[in-house]
């Protein structure tokens, strides 16, 4: 019953947005650029260096409001910004979204494939993240099992994109196999949030940022618990039933998805230290020494931050995670990486870190070399200019 009430409000939301949308005047503004604002610290260097383009004679955020604090910051740009979820998006954002020449949008976003662009109309899709080891889209064993309704309503979401911006063909490869997109559609110019990565200021600034945050892991080696989000409670607490002990040499960090965080029992999370006391984790990553991971996104960046960091991955369920979400086919036998599978074998682990170096996932940084933000914005105006 539950499911059935979901898929209606859907497409009633669908039917709405196609709705509305028809209603506003057909045709692209030839300036108009509209930013769809969903993942937090992702882009905010292409939304300045958009704002700042003398191609780009209007710029509009539409967002999510769970990120009203980070829009801040843009609305003193002088950047109109519009909550997705207000009644001022129906009003008024559809229309500026309808009618814009460039649409950029950081994550799937549903409600595009109920809009019919202008054919001059270009949209490009920045992922947040550079490299991918689970499986999404029709690569997701669970999307085979949605209804043939869903399905299609999905594949318009995927086809509603001109441009997938990535790093890497590696990440161009996965995106035509998980989304059924051709190759010309992949735009290998660099993912604009990893220049974050190449200028020495952030690293500075981080790196002190933490020894002034973090006083008690000075003298130790720094370790961060990185695991990817998981749906059920269950799967939650088999995680944290294998979560090893290491000793007093060592200062451990841990990131989790807050639902997951919620979850936790903090009984058996006193040797784990789960507030950041503010640091991002962008600006985390210079100061880790070791990535514990499973099939996160992090590891690509982490490459970046700390190319001589050492990274394990440490998947004691990936018998369960390969059927119900999947992992990128042959990701670790291709990439000489050895998953741990226990936690006795993860304290083995510590034993040798220099056998887990960073240092595999160069493939997957190929054009991230700190101008990936300059290249984007100047395909964009490119297309601004036609």
């Amino acid at each position: 019953m539950r499911r059935l009430v979901t898929q209606l409000l859907k497409r009633t939301y669908m039917t709405t947005v196609k709705l509305a949308s028809q209603l506003g005047n057909s045709g692209s503004s030839q300036q108009r650029v509209v930013y769809i604002l969903t993942f937090p610290d992702n882009n905010d260097q292409l939304i300045q260096q958009l704002k700042q383009s003398v191609e780009v004679k209007q710029l509009v955020i539409l967002y999510d409001k769970k990120l009203v604090q980070e829009v801040v910051q843009y609305q003193s740009l002088g950047i109109e910004c519009i909550a997705i979820n207000s009644g001022q998006f129906f009003a008024k954002g559809l229309a500026m979204l309808k009618q814009a020449k460039v649409v950029v949008i950081d994550n799937y976003i549903a409600f595009l494939g109920a809009i019919t662009f202008d054919k001059t109309t270009k949209v490009y899709q920045i992922w947040h993240a550079s490299g991918a080891i689970k499986c999404f889209g029709w690569e997701d064993p669970k999307t085979k099992q949605r209804t043939t309704a869903d399905q299609k309503r999905f594949q318009a979401v995927y086809d509603a994109t001109d441009y997938y911006v990535v790093g890497s063909q590696e990440m161009a490869d996965v995106f035509e196999s998980s989304y059924h997109q051709p190759r010309t559609k992949m735009l290998v110019t660099g993912v604009p949030r990893t220049d974050y990565f190449f200028d020495l200021k952030n690293k500075e600034q981080a790196q002190l940022k933490f020894k002034q945050l973090f006083p008690e892991a000075q003298h130790k080696q720094v370790v961060l618990y990185a695991p990817t989000y998981r749906e059920s409670e269950l799967s939650v607490k088999k995680w944290q039933e294998q979560l090893p002990e290491l000793s007093d040499d060592y200062f451990v960090l841990g990131k989790v998805h807050p639902h997951m965080m919620s979850q936790l029992s903090s009984e058996t999370l006193t040797n784990l230290q789960m507030d950041l006391r503010g640091l991002s984790l962008r600006e985390l990553l210079y100061s880790i020494d070791v990535l514990i991971t499973d099939y996160s996104s992090i590891p690509f960046e982490y490459e970046l931050a700390n190319p001589k960091g050492i990274t394990i991955y440490y998947t004691f369920d990936l018998d369960d995670y390969q059927q119900t979400v999947g992992v990128q086919s042959d990701f670790y036998q291709r990439f000489g990486i050895r998953p741990v599978l226990s936690k006795k074998t993860l304290n083995q682990a510590f034993n040798q870190l220099t056998a887990n170096q960073n240092g595999r996932l160069k493939s997957w940084n190929q054009a991230n070399d700190g101008a990936a933000t300059k290249r984007l914005v100047q395909h964009i105006e490119q297309q601004l200019k036609k």
